[in-house]
């Protein structure tokens, strides 16, 4: 693991639309700390509405091996992300997660319900 300065700000929206192979996922904090580009994916599963029932994804999750935490130089104490799983959960599986919440409409469309990619690189940006 490596921690690279940038001299300027990076354009991470640009880099993602222009590269989304290499950089699959942008989390962007609205200027309120981190801006996240996750980077370099080693393993992925994607749900979409016809790729596989959403218990099969959670089942996945949950078998996912733990790992130790790494041991980080002291300078890399405050950064949010250095490497590891990136889960995101579209509004159609609230469900799973909280039963408390009903959605009783699902829109059927091609951006994917959600997401599990292993990542161990990112670009990181304090705003």
């Amino acid at each position: 693991m490596r921690l690279l300065p940038l001299f300027q700000a990076p354009n991470l929206c640009a880099l993602h639309a222009l590269h989304a192979d290499l950089f699959p996922a942008l989390l962007q904090s609205g200027g309120m700390g981190w801006d996240i580009l996750f980077a370099s994916v080693s393993t992925q599963l994607w749900h979409t509405q016809a790729s596989m029932d959403s218990d099969d994804l959670f089942t996945r999750l949950n078998q996912l091996p733990l790992q130790p935490a790494p041991v980080l130089p002291a300078e890399w104490a405050d950064l949010p992300f250095y490497g590891g799983w990136f889960f995101y959960a579209g509004y159609e599986e609230l469900e799973k997660i909280e039963p408390r919440v009903s959605l009783q409409t699902l829109f059927a469309c091609e951006f994917p319900r959600a997401a599990l990619l292993r990542c161990p690189a990112a670009i990181l940006h304090h705003v």
